[in-house]
C-alpha cells in the first residue's frame, strides 16, 4: 500500500500581501546572472565607493526570491515585510528565527531596487518583533520593469521553482507562540489584532512551546515539494478576551502562510520526501502538550491508507 502523508490547510487562498522571509536564494543560472546584474545596478545607483559585496547580491537574490514567488501566486500577492532592525540578524549568521540577511544589506538591496524602479511600495502597520507594540511595515512588489528584465535573462514565473531554492528550514523559530488581542472590522476589512506581552519564561508558555518546537525540528528534515514552508508557529488570536488567553484559539501557522496560502488548485501537487500529499480540512483539532496519536483515513477511489501520526 502506498504511504499517503497529509498536511492540514488552515485557511483559504486569498491576496493578502505574504511574508518576505528572505529565506530563497537563486539556483539556476539564468537567476544568477539576472542577480549579478541587479546587484551592480543596485550598487551603481547608490554610488557607493566599496565594491559590490557577497551581502549584497546574498539580500538581492533573497528578495528577488520573495519577490517573484509571490508574482507567481494565483492570484498575484504583494510581500510586507517589517524594516525593524531587531527582526534581522545584523551579521548575517545562522541564527534560528532570524533571515540570514543583514539588516544593512537588506536596507541597501531595498533602496537601491526602489530607486531603480524594480520594486513598488506602499507603507503600512505590522505587529513589531518587540511585542506589544506595532512598527512600520511595507508592502512591496515588483514592478513589470523587473518582470521584463527577468524575462531578458530566461527567468519567467511559470517555471519559478526552477530557478529558485529555500535555505535550510529552521529546527527552532523565535516566536512559537504568539498572543494577540481580538480582530476586529472596520467596514468589510477584517484587521488584525495587536501582539500582546507574552512571558516567555512562565512554565505554560514553554510548556505550550514544545510541541511546536517538535514539528520544526521534524520538518526541517524533510524535503518539501513544490511548497513553501518556513516553520510553525502557534497562535492564540483571543488575547483581549476574558476566559480565552492561552485557553482558547491555538491555531498552527505556517510562518509566512507558506503552503497553506497557495492557490487551492497548487496544494494537490505536494510533496512530502517524495511522497504524494493529501489534503484534510480538519474543523477542530487542538495542538496537545502531551504524546498522542491521530489516526487519518483517506479514500481514494477503491484504495484505503491510515497513517498514525505522533504529536
Amino acid at each position: 500500500m502506498e504511504s499517503v502523508l497529509v498536511l492540514e490547510s488552515v485557511s483559504k487562498e486569498s491576496n493578502k500581501p505574504v511574508f518576505m522571509s528572505l529565506n530563497g536564494k537563486t539556483h539556476s543560472e539564468e537567476a544568477m546572472n539576472l542577480q549579478n546584474d541587479l546587484v551592480g545596478i543596485v550598487h551603481r545607483k547608490l554610488a557607493k565607493k566599496y565594491k559590490p559585496t557577497k551581502k549584497l547580491g546574498n539580500a538581492v537574490g533573497a528578495m528577488l526570491a520573495d519577490l517573484l514567488r509571490a508574482k507567481a501566486m494565483e492570484p498575484p500577492r504583494r510581500c510586507f515585510r517589517t524594516k525593524d532592525a531587531v527582526t534581522f540578524n545584523r551579521q548575517g549568521d545562522e541564527v534560528p528565527g532570524f533571515p540570514t540577511i543583514g539588516y544593512y544589506p537588506f536596507i541597501d538591496a531595498f533602496n537601491g531596487l526602489l530607486a531603480t524602479g524594480y520594486i513598488d511600495t506602499i507603507p503600512g502597520v505590522r505587529p513589531s518583533a518587540k511585542e506589544g507594540v506595532t512598527a512600520p511595515a511595507t508592502e512591496l512588489w515588483a514592478t513589470p520593469k523587473l518582470l521584463e528584465l527577468a524575462a531578458l535573462y530566461g527567468v519567467f514565473l511559470a517555471d519559478y521553482e526552477r530557478h529558485f531554492i529555500s535555505k535550510p528550514r529552521p529546527s527552532h523559530v523565535r516566536q512559537p507562540i504568539t498572543l494577540r488581542a481580538g480582530s476586529e472590522r472596520c467596514r468589510r476589512k477584517k484587521i488584525k489584532g495587536a501582539l500582546l506581552p507574552l512571558d516567555k519564561a512562565d512554565p505554560r508558555v514553554i510548556a505550550l512551546s514544545a510541541p511546536v518546537q517538535r514539528l520544526n525540528a521534524f520538518f526541517a528534515a524533510v524535503d518539501i515539494g513544490n511548497a513553501e514552508h518556513g516553520g510553525f508557529c502557534r497562535g492564540f488570536n483571543l488575547g483581549d478576551t476574558t476566559g480565552a488567553g492561552l485557553d482558547k484559539g491555538g491555531r498552527l501557522y505556517s510562518i509566512g502562510g507558506g503552503y497553506q496560502a497557495m492557490d487551492r488548485r497548487k496544494r494537490p501537487f505536494i510533496t512530502l520526501n517524495g511522497s504524494r500529499t493529501v489534503e484534510i480540512d480538519i474543523l477542530s483539532c487542538p495542538l496537545l502538550s502531551g504524546p498522542s496519536t491521530m489516526t487519518v483515513w483517506i479514500k481514494e477511489g477503491t484504495t484505503h491508507a491510515c497513517q498514525e501520526a505522533q504529536a
